[in-house]
């Protein structure tokens, strides 16, 4: 059975170029283009592994994933942040909502598919 991944983003065209990039390598793929989307498509879904956006204009995937590992469908998912945003907080913040991973933007498809891989 296909592993089952979620990518929560609000940018389209990123959504679509890693879904067919992940259905390419077996993967089963939905979206949400915005955080609130995502967390009722991490219940209804139940994907494998998150792909998470930081910067979404609802509300930001910090407090999606603490929401992520604060409901018992969820806590114990895999998420890897996505994100453009650097800063010197960055592995501090994703420690502290618990993300496993993160991946900095612009990314490479084939990296981003050998760090997923690592989850299965």
């Amino acid at each position: 059975m296909a592993k089952r991944i979620l990518i929560i983003e609000d940018e389209e065209d990123i959504v679509e170029m890693t879904r067919m990039r992940l259905e390419s390598c077996g993967f089963q793929v939905e979206a949400a283009l915005a955080g609130n989307l995502g967390l009722e498509k991490a219940i209804t879904f139940k994907p494998d592994l998150i792909l998470l956006d930081i910067i979404m204009p609802d509300i930001d995937g910090w407090e999606v994933c603490r929401r992520l590992r604060a409901h018992p469908a969820t806590k114990e998912t895999p998420v890897i942040i996505l994100t453009a945003a650097q800063s010197t907080q960055l592995e501090k913040n994703v420690k502290e909502v618990g993300a496993n991973q993160v991946v900095l933007k612009p990314f490479n498809d084939a990296d981003l598919i050998d760090i997923i891989k690592k989850f299965f």
